[in-house]
């Protein structure tokens, strides 16, 4: 798996932690690689970040067995 957008990751991590459920999905929405922070939000309280998550998760999954 590529790692660019690592520098990112605080700022996803911390997003997801956000007050504002926009702010959460949009920090869902815009991590493309780290499975550890889509794991994270698969715990989110918001049904529609969780499902977020975990479409991009499972998409991570195939891409890294191709």
């Amino acid at each position: 798996a590529n790692r660019e957008g690592n520098s990112a990751t605080p700022e996803l991590q911390q997003a997801l932690q956000d007050t504002s459920e926009d702010v959460r999905l949009m920090a869902v929405e815009g991590i493309s690689d780290d499975a550890a922070l889509l794991q994270q939000a698969l715990n989110d309280s918001d049904e529609s970040i969780r499902s977020l998550a975990e479409t991009k998760l499972e998409l991570l999954i195939q891409d890294q067995k191709k």
